[in-house]
């Protein structure tokens, strides 16, 4: 054989090794995708055609269950899913963690869990994924590009080792507060122009109309007949009247109240004005005190609405300069970073590291402390408790508010339009200036066998109509950013396109003033520090 055949027979083989190589190693790359997270979407729409979802999802609410009975599981039988729910999060999750312990690693009961991150805290433990689905299947839903950039916030914070994209963000428990309209105003109008009204101010109305406004104080000249007041046709705006009664002489709030009681009482006379921040509210309180109190954080059944609150409050606020007291941080969004960075550095492993970065907190809530009814957090201490006693509840006889009284409850919902049967008496919403946003997840148990058809529940939970239905059936947080398009082709935003009916509400959150408030909650995995901090605080006697 000449030496031209030798050399093309050796370059026929190397080129046959060559590409075989190539091949095994194709397969081998090929191999290690997993079909659900690396594969395509319509793949994943035929492999869930057919399967089930058993889902953890929370039944104790009435509103909820009907959003899933009557817009989900239709739409998921669309797609060929056999869609129901059982046992709210962290119950799922225990389920899961029961079953997986007790040698069931597939055909599990749970598919989907729904719930703030208490669930996954069960199923991932100290980093490791033992019950929770390790893949990075969130990223691969379609609708999730409709996610805020932030919606991994609570959970990144909150779990050690969470790996990005295992859970999929839906709905969230926005801090708000409840009022009577009866007693109290957040925003009056005048004529066409709504506007403010200063914590510090009362609301004189004659015959149901805003008739002018005296700013109150606790000491100043004493309310009788003829006694001068602020009109509201002198009155053009927010600003307007915050700079007059900033101005104005003051009448002492008690004499004031007196006055009204002994010539037929404040209800239909006055209305109180509401605070609009955290500073506010501890001047707020020292002219009504006891009307205000939060849930004990102590009581596990509570934990999540106070710490909402403590949140808020160390986000919006800061050491002061002695590191002995607190006050206004004068960039909240750049304090907001400050306090995120300290958590994601893993600056906090115990109660001391929360009071060394954050005791702030428990400096704010001792100087709120002589003031706060004490049946919110020495009784029961549940929400429930304190929004059953809001001035005027269930007795349209009451005149005024009293001890046994509050004027300021709490929510976790966006709007209670759809929920005004549930509040007997003239409810009103408002936020503070800070409002502490913590995130809800989807997450896929590891002993789920019907992952792809839970990957399609989870893309339905996140299309925007879906969720403005969720919105206007539950008043519950939306998740996705309404200010996008949901296609390049559409005219309006996602807000602008779905959301119409809010123009119609008036007891909820609007989308600008959402936008202004809101901070993630970063704080959520901390909670056990947060609450022992404040036991040691207030109840080491």
């Amino acid at each position: 054989m000449n030496s031209k055949k030798i050399l093309v027979i050796a370059v026929v083989a190397i080129l046959a090794i060559a590409a075989v190589g190539v091949a095994v190693l194709y397969m081998q790359d090929d191999g290690d995708k997993d079909p659900l997270v690396d594969g395509e979407w319509d793949d994943i729409l035929k492999m869930a055609d057919g399967q089930r979802v058993n889902m953890g999802f929370y039944t104790g609410d009435v509103e909820c269950k009907k959003f899933v009975d009557n817009i989900l599981i239709p739409e998921a039988k669309k797609l060929g899913i056999t869609l129901t729910y059982q046992d709210y999060g962290p119950l799922a999750a225990n389920g899961v963690k029961a079953e997986m312990d007790a040698g069931v690693t597939e055909n599990g009961t749970w598919d989907l869990i729904w719930g703030d991150i208490s669930p996954i805290a069960i199923l991932v433990e100290n980093g490791e994924y033992k019950y929770m689905w390790d893949g990075k299947w969130a990223d691969n839903l379609p609708n999730n590009k409709f996610l805020t950039s932030d919606y991994e916030v609570t959970v990144k914070a909150g779990i050690p080792g969470y790996i990005s994209g295992t859970a999929a963000e839906f709905s969230n428990g926005q801090t708000m507060f409840v009022y009577n309209q009866d007693f109290n105003a957040y925003t009056v109008k005048i004529g066409e122009v709504t506007v403010e009204v200063p914590y510090n101010c009362v609301v004189l109305l004659d015959n149901g109309a805003v008739k002018g406004f005296i700013k109150v104080n606790n000491g100043g000249a004493t309310w009788g007949a003829g006694s001068a007041f602020i009109a509201a046709a002198d009155i053009d705006s927010t600003a307007d009247l915050a700079s007059t009664i900033d101005s104005a002489s003051a009448y002492d709030v008690t004499a004031l109240r007196t006055y009204m009681n002994a010539n037929g009482g404040v209800r239909d006379q006055m209305l109180y004005g509401l605070p609009a921040n955290f500073t506010e509210l501890l001047n707020w309180i020292q002219l009504y005190p006891g009307q205000f109190t939060y849930p004990d954080p102590a009581n596990a059944a509570a934990t999540f609405h106070s710490s909402l609150i403590f949140q808020a409050i160390v986000y919006e606020l800061k050491w002061n300069s002695g590191k002995n007291g607190w006050e206004v941080a004068p960039d909240r969004e750049a304090n907001v970073k400050a306090v995120n960075k300290l958590i994601s550095d893993g600056a906090i492993k115990s109660e001391a590291d929360f009071k060394t970065h954050f005791g702030y907190l428990y400096e704010y809530l001792e100087d709120l402390d002589p003031f706060i009814n004490k049946m919110g957090y020495f009784q029961s201490g549940y929400i429930a408790t304190i929004n059953s006693k809001v001035v005027g509840n269930n007795d349209a006889s009451i005149k005024d508010f009293t001890d046994d009284t509050v004027m300021i409850g709490m929510s976790t919902v966006l709007s209670v339009d759809m929920r005004t049967a549930a509040y007997p008496y003239n409810i009103g919403t408002f936020c503070l200036d800070t409002g502490t946003n913590s995130q809800y997840y989807l997450t896929i148990p590891k002993n789920s066998s019907n992952k792809a058809a839970a990957m399609v529940v989870s893309n339905l939970f996140l299309e925007p109509w879906i969720q403005a239905k969720w919105f206007e059936m539950t008043g519950n947080g939306y998740n996705i950013d309404v200010n996008m398009k949901e296609k390049a082709s559409d005219t309006q935003t996602i807000y602008e396109k779905y959301f119409g009916f809010t123009s119609s509400w008036t007891l909820y959150l609007p989308q600008d003033r959402l936008d202004d408030v809101t901070v993630r909650a970063g704080l959520t995995g901390l909670a056990a520090y947060m609450v022992s901090g404040w036991t040691s605080t207030f109840r080491s006697s």
